[in-house]
């Protein structure tokens, strides 16, 4: 197995010179910045998974007395910021929700003050380990990363599936050095010469309003892992993290699949959560808000009166994301022992009609978001 090592990325951040602007933070950190130059150096491969594309998470006003963000008209989201370089004009933000698209303002529409991007995308990524490792920076004979020997592969980048596949095939080559990529590069992937994996923000679905946070960030770091070290030489993986005691983390780093499942299966026992319980999720949208919130309130009032005993019904309340495309959206769980139970409470409320799917209600049974 690869021998994980966990970075604590608020020493990092604590470590750079006085008054360095957020948005100016690398997001190597010198420990996976010094492993990658040295695994390149030997000839090997790396990939570097970031689970999140675009350029920036959001735009905001760089003066902290104002305040202001860039958020999507039509969702309650931040529009995330998509380009190749800095912000140049031509740049766009876009909904990651409802895909609108706007440019960019030149100031502040709040103060008229400068603009500044936070947060990381592969987009970046892919700026940083070209200005790092690149020709420019340190000489042509010395080039580690450029052109073709460094690919992203997100969904922005991959328009289909033949440039996956193709992308893949010049990785397994050799004429790609290093892969970067959102989670479509964290499982499934066996090329022996890969020695290093590097995990940036692993902890950022920890924060995510979603029961299964702490599993997927489990999933994904473990998945990932084992994409270095599948051939002869040994593996290294190199998990950032802003919360590196976060016992997913933890557990991922040290292979231990039965602790953190043992863990994380008696905290849902003692929440009444899947799997210990099984759960169907009804989401009423509308673009007036009252009525949104009025047929989610009809619709819970109707399955608590025709659910039998052990059954819970929760709601109704807004969403995690409580408009998109210009319609407000309230959910309403329902929770019961058996599968069973819950379709019977189901059908007792669809055969008074009340329950439909259709374009202002979506029916999830055993859902695996709840965003």
């Amino acid at each position: 197995m690869p021998r994980i090592e966990i970075v604590d990325m608020v020493a990092v951040q604590r470590a750079q010179p006085r008054g360095t602007r957020p948005d100016r933070m690398p997001s190597l950190s010198p420990r996976l910045a010094d492993a990658l130059r040295r695994t390149l150096s030997r000839g090997e491969q790396a990939i570097i998974l970031l689970n999140r594309r675009g350029y920036a998470h959001y735009l905001c006003c760089a003066s902290s007395k104002c305040g202001w963000t860039l958020d999507c008209e039509h969702c309650d989201a931040r529009l995330v910021l998509h380009t190749g370089r800095g912000l140049p004009r031509g740049s766009v933000v876009r909904c990651h929700h409802c895909l609108a698209e706007r440019v960019i303002p030149d100031r502040c529409p709040g103060c008229s003050g400068k603009l500044i991007a936070m947060g990381v995308g592969t987009q970046r990524v892919e700026e940083e380990l070209v200005a790092e490792f690149g020709a420019e920076s340190v000489g042509a004979s010395n080039a580690l990363v450029e052109g073709r020997t460094l690919a992203r592969v997100d969904s922005d980048s991959m328009r289909s599936g033949r440039d996956y596949f193709e992308t893949l095939h010049r990785f397994g080559a050799g004429e790609i050095r290093v892969l970067l990529g959102t989670q479509m590069i964290a499982k499934g992937l066996d090329f022996p010469n890969v020695s290093l994996v590097g995990v940036l923000c692993a902890d950022a679905a920890l924060s995510m309003p979603d029961f299964r946070a702490s599993e997927r960030t489990f999933q994904l770091v473990s998945q990932v892992a084992g994409r270095a070290g599948r051939g002869a030489k040994a593996g290294l993986v190199v998990v950032q993290a802003f919360e590196p005691e976060a016992p997913a983390l933890r557990r991922a780093a040290e292979h231990s699949y039965e602790a953190f499942a043992e863990a994380e299966l008696g905290a849902r026992r003692d929440a009444g959560l899947p799997p210990a319980t099984r759960m169907a999720r009804i989401v009423c949208r509308d673009r007036e808000f009252e009525r949104a919130r009025a047929a989610a309130t009809a619709l819970a009032d109707s399955l608590r009166g025709a659910s039998s005993g052990g059954v819970e019904v929760l709601g109704p309340s807004p969403c995690a994301v409580g408009r998109i495309a210009d319609h407000f959206r309230f959910e309403v769980l329902l929770l019961a022992p058996s599968a069973r139970q819950v379709q019977q409470a189901m059908a007792a409320v669809r055969g008074m009609g009340l329950l439909k799917s259709d374009a202002k209600t979506a029916i999830d049974v055993d859902p695996v978001a709840l965003l």
